[in-house]
């Protein structure tokens, strides 16, 4: 009965509409009354209002200074969600915040649309239901930041390129599919910089590694998919190395992304703690892929690994959300794995039992 309620549960359309009602009910209480929590949240949003009221949506400036941290994408998602929304005060916190509701949802239907490929639809809905409750989730979906619309850039494209991993080379995905994946890593780039190369690249790298072949990456089309995804960031680059001189790129890196990779800033961690974790983890992914070959899961290895690679830049946990998808998939298959264990051995028990009752009768 449960089986069937599930199954009926899982087919066609139900299943989005549920994890979409599911989402609104958690990320839209409390964004028009909760004010600016984070520090960050409210230079956001400051700077996106100066963009809508000065024009210039090339040029990111906070008060009188630049702000040359992140790429211009966040920036411009929250001017159209303010423009989108027709509201007149522009202090209005709700409508910059919307990017990221619908980021933080769009990663949650991806999880479920593309988790379904790899386990069963049940799987795959209770991971995108643990995504769209865990905590961290619902807190950046109600901030004005990038990291949940980071998130839904990291999840699609990690989960293409799971897809194009685990495909025979006989059936790979389409050309189309490949396309998004290089649309969904410019777009990633434009909205936090090199972050989500990170990720993707060292998934790709420990699986080459791990698997001795690269025939899988050209199937991406590589040829035409650097290009479009230079071609989501360069104009806007090219745009603000005009009109700022060049700056953004130097500010950028020595001022934001180095302190953040080497740990030093908005952390206590050593000097070149999150590099070599980061390398750490690209090692664990191979060992996880060994071991999964020496207790014959290697179906389960070919679905999971891709999922894996987590990338710790600081010490703040947000940094982590670009592997809560995998994290969600993984926790639902583990835990219908022991549900399934734990039945089969209340089976096993109940037939000794049974056996021993007639050994009995019989004696």
């Amino acid at each position: 009965m449960a089986g069937n309620l599930l199954s009926a549960a899982t087919k066609g359309l139900r299943p989005y509409l549920a994890l979409t009602v599911l989402c609104a009910a958690i990320f839209l209480p409390g964004l028009a009354s909760i004010p600016p929590i984070d520090r960050d949240e409210a230079r956001y949003m400051q700077a996106s209002k100066q963009m809508l009221e000065s024009g210039n949506y090339v040029d990111i400036t906070f008060q009188d200074e630049p702000r040359n941290k992140k790429p211009v994408g966040i920036y411009w998602l929250q001017v159209l969600a303010v423009k989108a929304s027709a509201v007149k005060d522009l202090s209005a916190t709700w409508p910059y915040r919307l990017p990221s509701v619908l980021g933080a949802w769009l990663a949650v239907l991806a999880t479920f649309h593309f988790g379904r490929a790899y386990f069963t639809p049940g799987i795959a809905l209770a991971g995108a239901a643990m995504l769209a409750t865990s905590l961290i989730v619902v807190v950046e979906a109600h901030i004005a930041k990038t990291d949940a619309a980071l998130l839904a850039a990291v999840t699609l494209s990690m989960l293409i390129l799971a897809r194009f991993y685990t495909r025979d080379p006989e059936r790979m995905p389409s050309v189309w599919a490949a396309l998004l994946f290089w649309v969904a890593l410019g777009t990633g780039i434009l909205i936090k910089g090199p972050l989500i190369l990170l990720v993707v690249g060292v998934s790709v790298i420990a699986l080459c590694i791990a698997d001795r072949r690269i025939n899988w990456v050209k199937s991406l089309h590589p040829e035409f998919g650097v290009p479009v995804a230079a071609a989501v960031v360069l104009p806007w680059l090219l745009a603000t190395s005009v009109s700022g001189g060049g700056s953004f790129l130097s500010d950028a890196f020595t001022q934001d992304l180095l302190p953040k990779l080497t740990g030093g800033q908005e952390s206590r961690l050593p000097f070149g703690y999150a590099p070599t974790r980061t390398a750490r983890n690209g090692l664990a992914l191979v060992a996880a892929r060994a071991v999964c070959i020496d207790v014959r899961l290697e179906e389960s290895r070919r679905k999971i690994c891709p999922l894996l690679p987590r990338l710790d830049h600081t010490k703040l946990d947000h940094f982590r959300i670009g592997a809560d998808e995998a994290s969600a998939l993984h926790n639902a298959a583990i835990s219908r794995a022991y549900v399934a264990e734990c039945r089969l051995r209340s089976q096993e028990r109940a037939d000794r039992k049974r056996k021993a009752s007639r050994s009995r009768r019989g004696f």
